[in-house]
């Protein structure tokens, strides 16, 4: 064989460098390499499942993982695999639950979603600290291990939203539900998109740091649902500010298009605190509602309108100006201002009927009605316009004699 002879020169060369060494003062000499330590076989472990989430909605708990694709060495999994799950209750022995009593076969690298059904006395109750636990077995069964904790809480779940309804206003949809009657709990609404182009699908966005409308319903970042990514086209909805506020049942969703389909869903959310970690307890979802908001509201009647009368600067008339508090609409296109001339006893039969004294909408909050004449008792009124030709009732009048 190769092996000896090699370790026999390899022998003889290290005593020779050693006496030449010792004879010159110099490190002796190592030119002859020695075999390394041997690798073990691998043994094909999946490596172990990470980020994995739980969410608690209702009566169960949905987890959320993805399947490995490579093994602990690198290399690429080989085979079938099974997937195990096990739940452990206040810190408790981690088991497997009567949901997933046996390991589940699983594909490769794919998305999981699984639904944990609670048992009676984990769905009610006080609410108590869930931790699971998943692990990966190879062809063989065997494992690396299971992976790190998902918490989640058990517990009684707020109840369900009831009578979800939903209708149109100027300011958006209105959404309505039966109350609960308990301040512990937030509203959360799901909303998707059903026909909006792709490219005009909304997105999630953060809760805005500006004081919202009092029942404006605020979105929420997607990441704070702790499940898996939304699709396009679904938001997140939160009823009222915080959870301590209580349920008003009912909001508005100021964010909706005109013009777009939307489903809504709604479902109760309260957050307890266990062993110094926040969990969401979620409710069961409410039955879907789907509502088209219209651009058919007018916008509201403007209102502060003040006249005063002044002579014109050549001497031949009466001048009124108009001014009136700005509407707040951010699709207003204008004003229109009207005037309409009273009998002699403030008769508007007597006067005629109102005239319109501008053609095209006023962009600005004020009028100059250079034709009021001497001595008039006029009467004006002014409407607002927005730019899907809506037009709001017209405002207060406002009335005044010209000077004579």
């Amino acid at each position: 064989m190769l092996l000896p002879f090699t370790t026999a020169i390899c022998r003889r060369f290290r005593l020779w460098s050693a006496a030449l060494a010792a004879g010159l003062g110099v490190a002796a000499l190592t030119g002859c390499a020695s075999p390394g330590v041997p690798r073990p076989p691998s043994l094909h472990l999946p490596e172990p499942v990470t980020g994995i989430v739980a969410e608690r909605r209702g009566p169960g708990v949905v987890l959320h993982f993805a399947a490995p694709l490579k093994t602990t060495d690198g290399e690429g999994l080989r085979g079938p695999t099974l997937a195990q799950l096990c739940r452990s209750v206040s810190g408790g022995p981690c088991q497997p639950t009567a949901s997933y009593p046996v390991p589940v076969n699983v594909a490769m690298g794919a998305k999981m979603e699984w639904t944990d059904v609670l048992p009676p006395e984990l769905a009610s109750g006080g609410p108590k600290l869930l931790a699971y636990r998943v692990q990966v077995l190879n062809a063989r069964g065997r494992s690396a291990g299971y992976s790190e904790a998902a918490l989640a809480a058990a517990g009684a779940a707020p109840p369900p939203v009831l009578q979800l309804s939903a209708g149109g206003e100027r300011g958006g949809i209105v959404l309505h539900w039966l109350p609960a009657g308990e301040s512990s709990a937030d509203v959360l609404l799901r909303r998707e998109a059903l026909n909006a182009p792709a490219a005009a699908k909304p997105a999630s966005t953060p809760p805005s740091t500006s004081p919202r409308k009092k029942g404006a319903a605020g979105a929420l970042p997607l990441s704070a649902t702790r499940g898996a990514q939304e699709e396009s086209g679904v938001v997140l909805l939160r009823a009222s500010d915080s959870e301590a506020q209580p349920d008003r049942g009912g909001t508005v969703d100021t964010t909706a298009l005109p013009g777009t389909r939307y489903s809504y869903t709604a479902v109760r959310s309260r957050t307890v605190t266990l062993e110094g970690k926040p969990l969401e307890l979620r409710g069961v979802a409410s039955a879907p509602v789907e509502f088209t908001l219209r651009d058919v509201y007018p916008p509201a009647a403007p209102v502060g309108v003040a006249a005063a009368d002044y002579p014109l600067e050549d001497g031949a008339g009466i001048a009124v100006d108009l001014v009136w508090r700005p509407n707040a609409e951010p699709d207003l296109l204008g004003y229109v201002v009207f005037r309409q001339r009273l009998g002699a006893n403030a008769d508007a039969l007597n006067g005629g009927p109102p005239e319109r004294l501008n053609g095209q909408p006023l962009p600005l909050p004020a009028f100059h009605d250079a034709a009021a004449g001497r001595a008039a008792r006029l009467r004006y009124t002014v409407v607002a316009v927005d730019k899907s030709g809506n037009s709001s009732a017209p405002s207060q009048p406002v009335e005044i004699t010209t000077a004579p």
